[in-house]
């Protein structure tokens, strides 16, 4: 392995598995940096692609990135032992509908989501639905109690459903559920799952870390899942980019781990408050300091979710370490 700063990072090589949004951020990010990186995309098998998408044969590498998800392959060769989701309770159902269509409804309230977009949420009993456009089309999710038993999950996998049984689960909702049901000929279902909480991103030998949701997927219910993953990958790149020696990896992701760590779980602890806050039943006789919590109505917290850069901490951290490392 190549020592100088003006070497290593083109012969030092970086495996990320997964092919999602978060890692190809990563992948991008770290091959414009220096570094020779092969993406693992898991499918059936492990299949590998270079970066700009080739698929090649055989990969030797100084660094692991495991992003493959919640059913993470990754978490469990990291942990040693198995680390299956398990089912939440929930399930999602996801409903796509063309603008057109809406406004050609006869039910006319349903007219104002497309010709005033906003973020739409109803709350019911145990249950909750959300709304907001995304170019021409009106994206409804909806969240119910799931039938399915909670426990470990096996093959579960998000599927085409008829609505059929959503329609009968929200048939005394508010006329503009009813008349946005109505339009639907289909919606994709999925089992919202969760997973064991890790403090431990980065292996004992420094050379394998977990990424996005294979190392903190959580409940949707802030929506702060994949912001969370892209903030993680940008975060490492950024530290690892900066590395002039290869012996600075090592400690850069610890920190990295621990600095990424504390704010995720802060993520994932308002997640399940709101998870209380849209789905606790019979709570509207209760004093509101007896209520759960809204965390999204609380400015500093929103500030702080928000109004987060990710690269002014990235830097803050490179400098300490810096300062701190008596090679630097």
């Amino acid at each position: 392995m190549a020592t100088s700063e003006s070497d290593f990072k083109g012969t030092d090589h970086i495996a990320i598995i997964g092919a999602g949004l978060a890692d190809l951020v990563a992948a991008i990010a770290l091959a414009k940096s220096g570094y020779k990186v092969t993406i693992l995309k898991r499918d059936a098998e492990l299949r590998e692609y270079s970066v700009d998408g080739h698929e090649t044969k055989k990969v030797t590498t100084d660094l692991i990135i495991g992003a493959d998800g919640e059913r993470s392959m990754c978490r469990e060769i990291l942990l040693g032992r198995p680390v299956p989701p398990k089912l939440s309770g929930y399930v999602a159902y996801r409903l796509l509908i063309e603008s057109s269509k809406i406004l050609e409804a006869p039910e006319t309230s349903v007219h104002e989501l497309v010709n005033y977009p906003s973020v739409t949420v109803w709350q019911g009993p145990e249950s909750h639905a959300v709304s907001y456009m995304l170019d021409g089309t009106l994206n409804l999710v909806l969240f119910n109690p799931s039938a399915s038993h909670s426990g470990a999950v096996s093959n579960l996998k998000p599927e085409f459903d008829d609505g059929k049984e959503l329609r009968s689960q929200f048939v005394e909702w508010e006329p503009r559920i009813q008349a946005l049901l109505k339009l639907m000929t289909d919606c994709i279902k999925w089992e919202i799952l969760e997973t064991e909480e890790l403090k431990e991103w980065v292996h004992p030998d420094r050379r394998f870390v977990l990424l996005g949701d294979s190392a903190h997927a959580m409940l949707p219910f802030l929506s702060q899942g994949a912001a969370m993953a892209l903030e993680s990958a940008l975060f490492l790149c950024q530290l690892v980019s900066k590395a002039t020696t290869p012996t600075q990896i090592a400690p850069l992701l610890q920190i990295w781990n621990k600095q990424r760590e504390s704010r995720v779980r802060k993520v994932v602890e308002g997640s399940k408050t709101m998870d209380r806050f849209w789905h606790s039943p019979h709570t509207a006789g209760l004093p509101e300091a007896s209520r759960p919590k809204n965390v999204l109505a609380d400015p500093q917290f929103q500030m702080w979710l928000l109004g987060y850069d990710v690269g002014e901490d990235a830097q803050k951290a490179w400098e300490v370490f810096q300062n701190s490392s008596p090679s630097s």
